[in-house]
């Protein structure tokens, strides 16, 4: 050094409250899980993608996988009694229900701590990637429905279109995720030439059924 006033060194209390800025800035929480003693710790960013506003929630263990997505729930509690078992990590993309009642895609890495081959501890990070996640399954979404109306297009052009729009509606229904999707066939009578009908072959829905 040759001149001017040499960097102070980081004190450990900057260092944490930099580190625990940055970790909120990407949203990024950390969690630990005595196995023994079935306490678990969350960090403030980690309440926080869980939409718990009380500082001092900590949830027991079944609790905390409680909050998982109930169609994901056995996919982590396997990845933990993996990584029990064998000391196996897991790195998934889940959806949680927060205390709010919201959705959110997270990723859940986490691994063992083990002494004597018994595992004591569990500890890893949560990471919502809601955004990205939603970005992602929009772009699959949007392949998918390019190259089906590729096929149907050519179907179109070599089939009458009434043969062709039932797999239509089937192929877009099974991309959007969607029991079935309601449509009206325009049907020729002596009465009208303009007259809309619901196929007898699809039931129309039921008004309580709001999904």
């Amino acid at each position: 050094f040759t001149g001017g006033t040499p960097n102070a060194p980081v004190h450990q209390p900057d260092l944490a409250q930099r580190l625990e800025k940055a970790y909120a800035l990407a949203r990024m929480g950390a969690w630990d899980i005595d196995v023994h003693k079935n306490l678990v710790h969350w960090s403030q960013v980690t309440r926080d993608i869980h939409e718990v506003d009380d500082p001092d929630y900590h949830p027991v263990f079944d609790v905390g996988l409680n909050y998982f997505h109930p169609e994901d729930r056995s996919i982590i509690q396997a990845a933990v009694d993996r990584c029990v078992a064998n000391g196996e990590s897991w790195d998934l993309q889940l959806r949680i229900i927060t205390a709010k009642g919201n959705t959110c895609w997270v990723r859940t890495v986490g691994e063992g701590e083990f002494q004597q081959g018994q595992c004591l501890r569990l500890f890893g990070v949560f990471m919502d990637i809601h955004a990205q996640k939603l970005a992602e399954i929009a772009r699959e979404e949007q392949a998918s429905m390019l190259t089906l109306l590729n096929v149907l297009h050519q179907q179109f052009l070599v089939k009458n279109w009434q043969s062709v729009l039932p797999q239509a509606f089937q192929g877009f229904t099974d991309i959007l995720g969607i029991d079935f999707m309601l449509f009206l066939q325009r049907v020729a009578t002596p009465e009208s030439s303009d007259r809309l009908f619901l196929p007898s072959s699809i039931q129309p829905p039921s008004l309580e059924a709001e999904e």
